[in-house]
């Protein structure tokens, strides 16, 4: 028995043929279970963060706001800060709502 032998048919070097393989990146119809159950913790955290964590966060945000409206000039641009600092997150929260409607369809 050659104790070397299975070693003999491996490649020479690395390569990157399987990336123009057609099915290259398409799920299989049934996924592993555990790497589905590895991975849905991490799943189920970013789907809470995009779905209600963000706007938890802009409420705060306009909580915040409330607050600093004393109308000094450092309040003002704190506010203003705060509010463009909110569009941008309800924008994003926005956006990653289509790509998830996107990626279920």
């Amino acid at each position: 028995m050659d104790p070397g032998g299975r070693w003999r048919g491996l490649p020479s070097g690395p390569s990157l043929r399987h990336l123009t393989d057609p099915s290259y990146g398409v799920p299989r119809e049934q996924q592993k279970p555990a790497l589905q159950e590895l991975t849905q913790a991490h799943v189920e955290s970013f789907n809470y963060a995009v779905r209600e964590g963000l706007s938890h966060a802009v409420q705060g945000l306009r909580q915040l706001m409330e607050r600093l409206t004393d109308h000094t000039p450092s309040a003002t641009l704190s506010c203003w800060t705060v509010s463009w600092l909110a569009g941008w997150i309800r924008s994003l929260l926005l956006v990653l709502q289509l790509l998830s409607g996107i990626l279920r369809s």
